[in-house]
């Protein structure tokens, strides 16, 4: 009997020390990450300006594209530059995927493209809401203090494997975003600029 006591004493001591250390893991409700992961959850639509540079091949290929977002729903990706793609527009109704095109000025269905998804953040606020596996840290970039947020990219894609978002502390906007391949190296960075945060869509 005496045996049966001392185990179950000892199991509900182990049981409470998961537990505290549950508690110690919590994060602060006035905390800087806990303010940036409750923006997030709360984040619906957004605007952004986003400068896109492909890091792959040995030289850097760039882009600059507003990207207007319905979180889950619908999108808008216009092309500012290279000036041979400006005006091009890939749109998104919810259901069917089309492209644009200023030279013809025709519109035409197209098939997604996990890359195009992959630069958008709301495919990175996916991906940060539906895993455990977040590394947060403080960071300093161009003189601003930032909080970033790292998850790995679902899918098994060797040169997209993880993706780390940086947000400014002050107004807990992303400024800058960098897609990383298996090995750790940058494929993809996006400078973001000008971030609207849930304003009303109008495509």
């Amino acid at each position: 009997m005496y045996k049966v006591q001392r185990g179950i004493i000892l199991l509900l001591l182990l049981m409470m020390s998961f537990v505290f250390q549950s508690c110690r893991g919590d994060i602060p409700s006035d905390s800087l990450q806990s303010k940036l992961h409750n923006k997030l959850v709360r984040l619906k639509t957004y605007e952004v300006d986003a400068m896109i540079t492909f890091l792959k091949d040995t030289d850097e290929n760039k882009l600059e594209m507003k990207q207007m977002v319905e979180i889950g729903g619908k999108y808008k990706l216009t092309l500012n530059a290279p000036e041979h793609l400006k005006g091009y527009i890939t749109y998104f109704d919810g259901k069917d995927l089309s492209q644009y095109s200023p030279i013809t000025k025709r519109s035409v269905l197209c098939k997604g493209n996990e890359v195009r998804n992959q630069l958008l953040l709301s495919s990175f606020i996916h991906n940060y809401l539906n895993t455990d596996n977040i590394k947060a840290d403080g960071h300093t970039l161009d003189d601003r203090s930032c909080m970033t947020f790292e998850v790995p990219i679902p899918g098994d894609y060797k040169y997209m494997a993880s993706e780390k978002v940086w947000f400014d502390e002050d107004e807990l906007n992303p400024i800058k975003m960098e897609i990383y391949d298996l090995e750790g190296k940058v494929m993809i960075q996006l400078d973001f600029s000008h971030f609207k945060y849930n304003t009303e869509m109008k495509f």
